[in-house]
């Protein structure tokens, strides 16, 4: 079968409905057509001379299809898989939410054991080794703290550690800092 020596183009191409399908089979074009077919996509020569010689078929049908919704199982299907992905995105965005919480809460417990050790460095106490313990308020949020003064091998330094502890759960400890005082000669 030759083929038109002319590219298809845009132009070319004719769209039909199924009424115009019965009124192009009398006239020859569309013949293989699906009867069912919504739309037909026919390519039509602008020139006789591109038309084939007689005898290897007339119509250029490029694509016949029905058009037909989704049956209610697809439906169904799909509104699960979206169910199931909605879910995994409430529960990562909640878990997220808790996670912010749980960090501004340690950056004040961290505040607070800084605050501390702030305390005792800009007096420059020099502090019994013993255990102290104490209350601090930090933006509205109530903490318990610990400061452990223990000795070193250097008798003009002490080593003190700071536990800070949410008031409502003492046994968890959110924040500890270690540093040293150091006695001055005066």
């Amino acid at each position: 079968m030759n083929k038109p020596s002319k590219q298809l183009n845009l132009r070319d191409l004719e769209f039909h409905s199924v009424k115009s399908l019965s009124r192009r089979r009398e006239r020859g074009w569309g013949e293989g057509c699906n009867a069912e077919a919504n739309l037909v996509y026919t390519h039509r020569p602008s020139s006789p001379a591109l038309l084939p010689p007689a005898g290897e078929g007339r119509n250029y049908v490029a694509l016949s299809f029905r058009a037909r919704g989704f049956t209610l199982l697809e439906v169904l299907v799909a509104l699960g898989i979206l169910a199931v992905c909605m879910a995994a995105v409430a529960r990562a965005a909640g878990s997220g939410v808790s996670h912010v919480e749980a960090m501004r809460e340690r950056t004040l417990a961290d505040w607070v054991a800084q605050n501390r050790m702030a305390l005792h460095v800009a007096r420059g106490d020099w502090l019994p080794v013993a255990t102290q313990t104490g209350e601090e308020t930090q933006a509205g949020q109530k903490f318990t703290w610990r400061e452990e003064v223990s000795g070193t091998p250097n008798p003009t330094m002490r080593r003190l550690v700071v536990s800070v502890y949410a008031a409502d759960a003492p046994e968890q400890s959110l924040r500890q800092m270690t540093g040293y005082l150091v006695q001055y000669a005066r």
